[in-house]
């Protein structure tokens, strides 16, 4: 029957793992690719606040590796697609994970 101490260990060890893998992930994404999301970051939001379709439309963008996530609410279906289109049309995303949801 494992003891405290052991089932302390192990879990000790396994946080250690978590901890030096997601550790990877950060060094992964270092200044470079921090930049190349700030960019994209940037270039996406003003796409999408020029875009007259999308001018009542309350989206939020993240992006993290390249890949941009987009929340919040627009109108319509058609404002869905398009604020998907547009952030596909910033060089250097690598994919769009649309996430708006419908006023």
């Amino acid at each position: 029957m494992p003891t405290p101490a052991s089932i302390q260990g192990a879990t000790a060890a396994l946080l250690q793992v978590t901890l030096t893998s997601f550790q990877g992930e950060l060094d992964a994404h270092a200044p470079n690719a921090r930049a190349d999301d700030a960019r994209i970051k940037a270039q996406v939001t003003a796409a999408l606040r020029h875009a007259r379709s999308l001018k009542s439309a309350e989206i939020r963008v993240d992006t993290f590796k390249r890949r941009v996530l987009l929340s919040g609410r627009v109108s319509t279906v058609a404002d869905r697609e398009r604020a998907a289109a547009l952030a596909r049309t910033v060089p250097g995303v690598s994919d769009v994970r649309n996430r708006l949801s419908l006023k």
